[in-house]
């Protein structure tokens, strides 16, 4: 067996379209002081390979991040149910060729929060297997 870091799970809607970096993007549409939103996303993998030890985590977007490290990406959690619980990085032991998996963002505003826009980033790392 051999690994590569070269993994290709792509991070969709319900209806299947593809979110990406800078178009389609996750829409929170707009989110009050200590308020929280929870919102659906699949994991689809088309590595065209078994994919192990995958993290899924919320990060600074790494060429357009808006807002402060507290107010985005630290405010955010992930979940594998829509109620919780809430972890900083879920871990999945591994995903069939094509395989999806829905997990849930809660991006929780912190009552300190600058007001304005937000943008970061949700991040996918894991291997195939060859």
């Amino acid at each position: 067996m051999s690994t590569n870091d070269a993994i290709s799970v792509a991070i969709e809607d319900e209806d299947g379209n593809l979110h990406e970096l800078l178009n389609n993007m996750i829409d929170f549409e707009r989110i009050r002081l200590e308020e929280e939103k929870v919102l659906p996303i699949v994991l689809h993998n088309k590595s065209g390979y078994v994919v192990q030890d995958i993290t899924v985590q919320a990060t600074a977007h790494p060429t357009a991040q808006i807002g402060r490290a507290a107010d985005t990406y630290l405010a955010t959690t992930l979940g594998e149910t829509e109620s919780g619980p809430w972890y900083n990085l879920i871990s999945i032991n591994s995903m069939s060729v094509n395989e999806k998996i829905t997990l849930y963002v809660n991006w929780t505003i912190p009552a300190d929060s600058l007001l304005g826009t937000g943008q970061f980033a949700i991040e996918v790392r894991g291997d195939v297997i060859l």
